[in-house]
């Protein structure tokens, strides 16, 4: 009875830092991604919302299984409360199989390391290289594949193959990327993992997959052999998505990539337990750090299009969490003696540390030196006290408890505010201009207006449930319709060639008279917003709502 109590009270407390590291991300709805995601689950549930919008209408939309997860939410409860509870539900689930994970290894310190292992996702916030990250404050379709592959890898790490198998197929069906990657990274680890039971390991875990990327297989090979395909491509990584596909656009990310990897190899390359017993997580671990910085170096020192495409980069907060696992395990390990501290391990740990402090330093500011200065002194305290354990007799996991939970008071300090801040489920929306805007627009134009707005008001087409022109933060995917977005985008800033978001902002607010006129010709345009510091946009047309940013005008459509 004892016993079952015991693990009863390590389940709450589970559930609780589950609960912690939700709400040390953030609980919004309607931001970031959303604006481009939404869209087509809105449309199952209203199919009159947005019916004349290009976007909304005219283009593939690739995850359509999202869609229908928010049209079931939405069945049950408003879509924004019901969009953050499943968020929530989805981080504790993979903290849940983090914990397993974890429990696996049986380091007698599970809690603790489990602590150790949410404090570090909660100062990193789970980000990494090229945009990529596992957690967000908002629900998406990589929020469901990301905690799918998670819960893929653990059941991977307790040798569950088809349970694994279908829990990469479950990632997969949200996001194609994952799909592929995941694919790749577990076929490569029973690659590795020698030919005892190959064929077994492998079919029951990549079997599912496999099955529904052969369903997916027709679009994948129209993307591939369009007759646009290559320019579209070009568009997509070079000028719409460079912070994505370029790693020299990204470079400074590495340093904390790199950082946090050492911090593991510190540990692994000093593991000499011949039981062996953490191949597995070795092996995971390795293949997601090489594949990441195999990609880099074939889109930096040289550059394959195809390489980067496939955004290998996704895998780079897995690898990280993957090396906090083993840090968060190896701590308590070797604090008990059962690694011995060689000289190797201190090297590479104290490298890492350096590595860590210097990209804070230079991104971070005064704030992140100091905390991270705490932590480490934090850590050296219960080191050095745990290693004095023996003359302390009972005081050792006391001493262990305190070190933990000061990190961890320190994760929440650091990033609970920043959360709490852009939680704007929590807050209401900011800018009190753009609501206004949006208000006036949902009450003051018909349903089948189309309207121009500057390429970076990304949340217009949501908020205001009209027909855009176009936007920046919503590109489609198929090749021909790239190729439409981006004269769209052209048509608007008037510039053929347009290279960046900052250039299409700049060429949108130069707008003249013929300009004008010719968009209002091509896309029957019935109103146009502007930015209000702009005195020029008044010489273009009546004015029918102006505020301190935005100003509309009235257009007349073209017969």
């Amino acid at each position: 009875m004892k016993q079952f109590n015991d693990l009863a009270k390590e389940h709450f407390i589970v559930i609780l830092l589950g609960l912690f590291m939700a709400a040390g991300i953030g609980f919004s709805y309607g931001i970031g991604n959303q604006h481009t995601y939404l869209v087509d689950g809105l449309r199952l549930i209203n199919p009159e919302l947005l019916k004349f919008d290009w976007f909304a209408t005219k283009t593939t939309h690739y995850h359509g299984t999202f869609g229908w997860v928010l049209w079931s939410i939405e069945k049950i409860m408003p879509l924004p409360v019901g969009t953050v509870l499943l968020n929530i539900l989805l981080i504790m689930m993979s903290i849940g199989a983090l914990y397993s994970i974890i429990k696996k290894y049986h380091t007698g310190h599970t809690l603790f390391s489990l602590f150790l292992l949410i404090s570090m996702m909660i100062l990193t916030q789970t980000t990494s290289v090229g945009g990529s990250y596992i957690y967000s404050s908002y629900l998406q379709p990589s929020s469901l594949s990301a905690v799918f592959l998670i819960l893929a890898m653990a059941s991977f790490l307790k040798a569950q193959y088809l349970a694994s198998g279908f829990l990469l197929a479950a990632s997969g069906l949200f996001h194609t990327n994952f799909l592929l990657l995941g694919l790749i990274s577990f076929g490569l680890a029973h690659l590795l993992m020698g030919r005892q039971d190959f064929f077994k390991r492998c079919t029951a875990n990549m079997l599912p997959a496999f099955i529904y990327l052969l369903y997916l297989l027709p679009t994948l090979l129209d993307m591939s052999t369009s007759e646009y395909g290559e320019q579209a491509r070009y568009i997509y990584q070079h000028i719409r998505s460079p912070h994505h596909y370029i790693p020299m656009t990204y470079l400074p990310d590495f340093v904390q990539y790199l950082g946090i990897n050492l911090l593991a190899l510190s540990f692994i390359l000093s593991d000499h337990d011949q039981k062996n017993c953490f191949k597995p997580l070795y092996l995971l671990f390795f293949i997601l750090f090489t594949l990441v910085m195999l990609a880099t170096l074939l889109t930096s020192i040289i550059f394959i299009p195809f390489i980067s495409q496939l955004f290998v980069w996704r895998l780079a907060p897995f690898s990280n969490l993957l090396a906090e696992v083993i840090v968060s395990i190896h701590i308590f390990r070797l604090l008990n003696g059962k690694n011995p501290v060689s000289r190797q391990t201190l090297a590479l740990f104290s490298a890492g540390l350096v590595v860590l402090l210097t990209y804070y330093l230079n991104s971070g500011g005064l704030s992140y030196i100091v905390a991270l200065f705490v932590s480490f002194a934090i850590s050296s305290i219960f080191f050095i006290a745990s290693t004095k354990c023996n003359k302390w007799g009972h005081k050792e996991d006391l001493i262990k408890t305190i070190g933990v939970t000061g990190i961890f008071v320190l994760a929440i300090v650091l990033r609970y505010p920043g959360s709490y801040n852009h939680s704007n489920l929590i807050n209401g929306k900011s800018d009190s201009n753009k609501q206004t805007l949006f208000e006036w627009v949902k009450i003051n134009t018909p349903l089948d207006a189309q309207i121009m707005i500057p390429p970076g008001m990304q949340d217009f087409r949501l908020n205001s449930q009209r027909a855009v022109v176009v936007d920046w933060k919503s590109p489609p995917i198929m090749p021909d319709e790239v190729m439409e977005w981006y004269q769209r985008i052209s048509d608007i800033t008037g510039t053929p060639n347009i290279n960046s978001p900052k250039q299409a902002k700049l060429k949108y607010t130069l707008m003249d008279k013929r300009r004008l006129s010719a968009i209002k010709t091509k896309y029957s345009i019935d109103y146009a917003v502007f930015y209000s510091n702009k005195k020029h946009i008044k010489e273009l047309g009546d004015v029918i709502f102006n505020n301190a940013k935005y100003t509309v005008i009235e257009v007349t459509r073209s017969d």
